[in-house]
């Protein structure tokens, strides 16, 4: 069971409670008036990397069943073409 300090564990470098308080002060005091306009570009540079990697998934499966239907098409085919010149 994790206790509450320990909040994150990043590759074994763990954050706790205290960490993650300094890290807000000093983004509040470096960046002040600037900070929601950093958040807001960074979530939108977030979401636009995650709709193009959800677009190279849904390219990638519809490769792999085009080319399980074409080698299904192939094979059946190819079958019929055995029966022709057998019958």
């Amino acid at each position: 069971m994790t206790n509450l300090y320990n909040i994150a564990n990043l590759d074994g470098m763990n954050i706790g409670t205290f960490e993650l308080i300094l890290i807000v002060v000093l983004a509040i005091i470096l960046y002040g008036k600037r900070l929601p306009e950093i958040t807001r570009a960074l979530g939108k540079g977030y979401q636009e990397f995650r709709k193009n990697v959800d677009n190279v998934k849904n390219d990638f499966q519809k490769q792999v069943e085009d080319s399980h239907s074409t080698s299904i098409q192939s094979e059946t085919d190819s079958k019929n073409q055995d029966k022709n010149l057998a019958g």
